[in-house]
């Protein structure tokens, strides 16, 4: 019975040694490009850390009635967060995780000539500027997904995996700032941001697609 019971912690000891990775994640998703560092438990659990962005820098213009109007802007998301797979089949797994959501949206926009009202002119520099904001209401959100793949395996050194899920990210907060012309936009009279924020109030989850390649740096 002693041997028996020697034979089979050795075994298990065997089994664990040889089922615990270290490894490097790159990533490209709908929330940007980066990486991440991984560690295989065992062959059902890997935990992942690590951060992606995206920036776009927008800058156009466009005429409305005789109106030339510039509109220079920024949308970036991000995250920086810490989940877990759970291995459900050798190829299906569930995730989920907690994220630090960097998502935001940030415009400007003025005129690009002057106003004029019969033999009044109104200088493009005396119009104003009016400025648009929008962030989610919390920058903690909770994310769970599924994947196919088995990143960072017992079997393999290098592998795919592809990945959907969503963010609750809650909804949308808008900001509006303006001054001169635009200066009523911003009034808490009209309340246009509040408006806004009514309107996509029921826009709470981020959808997130992402594709993954590992390799494995070390096993244990």
């Amino acid at each position: 019975m002693k041997k028996i019971f020697t034979v089979l912690l050795m075994a298990t000891l065997c089994i664990q040694a040889n089922s615990q990775k270290l490894g490097l994640i790159l990533k490209g998703s709908s929330t940007g490009i980066g990486g991440e560092i991984g560690y295989r438990i065992n062959p059902k659990v890997l935990v992942r850390t690590g951060l992606d962005q995206f920036k776009y820098n927008l800058k156009t213009n466009f005429e409305d009635g005789g109106t030339n109007f510039d509109l220079d802007g920024t949308i970036q998301a991000g995250t920086i967060g810490i989940v877990a797979d759970y291995q459900l089949t050798k190829k299906i797994y569930a995730t989920g995780g907690l994220m630090l959501n960097n998502f935001n949206t940030d415009f400007k926009g003025s005129l690009l000539n002057d106003i004029e009202f019969g033999d009044i002119i109104i200088k493009k520099e005396n119009v104003g500027q009016i400025n648009w904001k929008v962030k989610p209401k919390s920058t903690i959100a909770p994310y769970l997904g599924i994947g196919i793949g088995n990143l960072l395996n017992l079997n393999k050194k290098l592998n795919f995996g592809f990945e959907v899920g969503a963010m609750l990210q809650g909804p949308p907060s808008f900001e509006i700032i303006g001054d001169g012309f635009f200066s009523a936009n911003s009034s808490p009279e009209f309340d246009q941001a509040g408006k806004l924020n009514t309107t996509f109030s029921s826009f709470q989850f981020y959808p997130v697609i992402r594709l993954n390649l590992a390799y494995a740096l070390k096993t244990f």
